[in-house]
């Protein structure tokens, strides 16, 4: 996900060879590249889910993906508020998915495709 000064990624869960991963960090793109910030960890190792910035840039929203339980998709939600240094859960999505993709228009939170369990 970028940030609002397109100077900035944010880097949530995803895979590695040792399985699913949790971590979440900041990629600064800006003044010195390739350094990153770490931000807390998620509260659920994630991949495959869908992280958008909701408008004001004060909080990201990371929902589904794959949690690598059984089953394997999730429809838990999580938020980050800026500063607070932690993540909260928020409301789950009617169904467990992965793969699908998000978008915030008028201020509400669209979920739409990917694969539902």
């Amino acid at each position: 996900m970028l940030f609002p000064d397109f100077e900035k990624v944010l880097v949530i869960g995803g895979s590695s060879d040792d399985g699913i991963l949790d971590d979440v960090e900041v990629l600064n793109l800006g003044s010195q590249p390739g350094n990153c910030d770490p931000l807390p960890d998620l509260p659920v190792p994630l991949e495959s889910s869908t992280s958008p910035l909701l408008e004001g840039g004060g909080t990201v929203k990371v929902c589904g993906g794959n949690d690598g339980g059984n089953p394997y998709y999730t429809s838990l939600c999580y938020d980050y508020k800026a500063g607070s240094g932690a993540w909260t859960e928020s409301e789950p999505m009617m169904a467990e998915r992965r793969y699908h993709g998000s978008s915030v228009i008028g201020g509400k939170w669209f979920i739409t495709g990917g694969d539902v369990s």
